[in-house]
């Protein structure tokens, strides 16, 4: 019996960051466990979804040439993205759900999983006369301290947190890509799928705290 690392490090990912919030929070366990299983089932299929529709042209070779569970075929911000709505109609349901913990949570997960992607060969760093960089340590690396810088904020506003995480890995991701040298998922006018997906969030953090100032003198 063969064990594939890729999904063997993402479930340790998952258990890992799903232990830590649940060590920290104040909800109760099956709540927590309820919220793993919704959030986690929308970001895969969000995952895989922008996958795909980085391209249209070979979805059918897409879906027969790259396992679903065993290997790559992933792009984070789909799950990001996706998560995030499953995310927001389940504390709609859940008014009194602590969500102080969930940032560094993600941030660890999101850090074990990048070392699956390395094992699995995917998501990888140009190649520098014969050497491919091993550009998703680096990104681990990067998510292991905003796991820490993270954690030792955990008492702040969760929103707060949220544009502070969205801002900092959004930056963080853009500049990465031009290590990378995974065409796969998608380049359009010169960036990268990740990079364009990027830039939108940062524009619209700017936007926001535009929007905050005006309110607030108002």
């Amino acid at each position: 019996m063969s064990i594939h690392v890729y999904p063997f490090l993402v479930g340790i990912a998952c258990g890992i960051s799903f232990f830590y919030f649940n060590s920290y929070s104040k909800n109760k366990f099956s709540k927590n466990l309820l919220f793993l299983f919704l959030v986690l089932t929308s970001s895969f299929l969000g995952a895989k979804l922008l996958f795909l529709l980085t391209l249209p042209k070979h979805i059918k070779f897409s879906i027969s040439s790259v396992s679903f569970l065993n290997s790559g075929g992933y792009v984070f911000y789909g799950g990001l993205i996706l998560g995030i709505i499953s995310f927001y109609f389940f504390t709609k349901l859940n008014k009194n759900f602590s969500k102080k913990f969930i940032i560094p949570a993600l941030c660890l997960g999101h850090g074990i999983g990048r070392l699956a992607c390395y094992q699995a060969g995917c998501c990888y760093g140009l190649n520098y006369k014969g050497i491919v960089l091993p550009v998703q340590l680096l990104e681990a690396s990067i998510l292991f301290l905003m796991f820490l810088f993270f954690h030792n904020r955990k008492n702040k506003n969760f929103f707060y947190q949220s544009k502070q995480y969205l801002l900092i890995y959004s930056s963080v991701r853009f500049l990465l890509e031009f290590l990378r040298d995974d065409q796969l998922r998608g380049f359009y006018f010169g960036l990268s799928t990740s990079q364009i997906i990027s830039i939108c969030i940062l524009f619209g953090l700017a936007i926001e705290k535009t929007l905050n100032k005006k309110s607030s003198l108002n």
